[in-house]
Formats: structure tokens, C-alpha cells, sequence
């Protein structure tokens, strides 16, 4: 026999390959949303838990000093902001850092002024901002669009 023959008896046919391939994709189709789906629960834990964290810590705040943090000066006729928040409860030692919104992995602040209406859900408007608070009633909402698989807005946990 050639070395030519011995090659092609080694050799995986194009039909054999095409099989392999066919299923890989199906095995990926298999794995690839219950992957997703991980992920998904992962980032809705994560936010649960920041925005847990976050209230219980402007809770402990708010016990100290009397008045929720985001006043200056903590006198609660000025109005708020958030370099004061931010500086009242990272450099006061209440967080490390404001977390991020697991959902837009980033962790701007909006501040509602207390005469203002707080939103009763996500503001398109303000798609910018990763956390939405007001100081005047001590609420933080995370700030994201969309509902969890329980129909829970991410805005409502």
C-alpha cells in the first residue's frame, strides 16, 4: 500500500466532522442558556444584596447623626447631593464604596430633593444614573429597567 493510502485511511471524512460539529452546537444550544440564566440570577442576587447593604448602612447613618445622610453639614434644610452622600457614607466609613448596580455595572447617583415626588418606577430619563435617593425619606432604589423572572421590577427590590 502507498503512503498516499495509509494518509487517507488516518484521515476523518468530511461526513465524520460534520457530525462532531453538529454535536458541538447542539451540546452549546443545550448549555449555553442555562449559562445565561446563571448569570442572570447572579447580577439579581447582587443587586438584592447591594441594595440591602445600602439601606441597612444609611439606616445606621441616620440612627448616629440624626438625620439621613446627603445634607451637608447634616442639617436637613440644605439641600442634598451627591458628593455629600457619597463623602457622608464612604469617608464617614459606613461602605467602602457606593456599590455598583449589578445591572449597569456602574454606580452613578440621583439625587431627588425632598420637595420633590419620589418615582414609583425606572425613569427612562434618567437612564444615566445607577441609584436613585432621597434624603428626606431615606430611599434608594436601584435604578435599572426590567422585571425579573417573578415579574419583580429590578426598580421595586
Amino acid at each position: 500500500m502507498s503512503k498516499l493510502g495509509l494518509r487517507m485511511k488516518k484521515a476523518f471524512a468530511l461526513a465524520e466532522i460534520m457530525i462532531v460539529i453538529a454535536i458541538l452546537g447542539i451540546l452549546a444550544a443545550i448549555i449555553l442558556p442555562e449559562f445565561q440564566d446563571h448569570t442572570r440570577k447572579a447580577r439579581e442576587t447582587a443587586a438584592m444584596d447591594n441594595i440591602r447593604a445600602m439601606r441597612q448602612q444609611i439606616g445606621f447613618y441616620a440612627h448616629r447623626n440624626d438625620v439621613p445622610p446627603g445634607y451637608p453639614g447634616n442639617n436637613p434644610t440644605q439641600p442634598t447631593d451627591a458628593v455629600t452622600f457619597v463623602s457622608q457614607m464612604v469617608d464617614g466609613g459606613y461602605l467602602n464604596k457606593i456599590p455598583d448596580n449589578p445591572m449597569t455595572e456602574k454606580a452613578e447617583i440621583k439625587i431627588i430633593q425632598d420637595a420633590d415626588v419620589f418615582p414609583a418606577a425606572y425613569t427612562p430619563a434618567w437612564s444615566g444614573f445607577d441609584w436613585i435617593y432621597q434624603a428626606g425619606t431615606a430611599e434608594i432604589r436601584l435604578h435599572a429597567e426590567g422585571t425579573d423572572p417573578g415579574g419583580i421590577a429590578y426598580f421595586d427590590y
